[in-house]
């Protein structure tokens, strides 16, 4: 069955932390989602540094991240993500990381987890 959790894609790597769906919360109805978080995953869950050192001082909104949930009604998993990872390639990296079939997720582009300092900037541009 597909797992849930945090991600992040590097070097077409997919860095994260998976879990089982029965492990999950139902915060929103029908939604189920991870206890996980990537400020936490990030800063305490390392073990990645050993194959990217380059990351150390790098903060985890820096590298393009998204989130795997699953829908109930629908038995499928939902993927909220950079729009940067839309690509077929990444979306079957993350697929794999997360045991379910690409074509049965939901991928959707989330502002949540941009990386383009363009993106960031209107974000928080306060005349927007």
């Amino acid at each position: 069955m597909a797992k849930i959790g945090v991600f992040w894609v590097h070097n077409r790597t997919v860095i994260g932390k998976a879990g089982s769906v029965e492990a999950g919360i139902e915060g929103v109805p029908g939604i189920i989602d991870s206890h996980e978080n990537h400020v936490d995953v990030w800063d305490i869950n390392r073990q990645w540094l050993r194959e990217f050192p380059c990351l150390a001082g790098v903060e985890y909104q820096e590298i393009p991240r998204g989130r795997v949930l699953f829908l109930k009604k629908e038995n499928r998993p939902l993927v909220y993500l950079d729009k940067s990872l839309m690509a077929i390639e990444n979306r079957l990296l993350i697929s794999k990381f997360f045991e379910f079939e690409q074509s049965m997720a939901l991928w959707k582009s989330d502002f949540h987890y941009a990386t383009s300092k363009n993106e960031l900037d209107n974000l928080f541009d306060e005349n927007n």
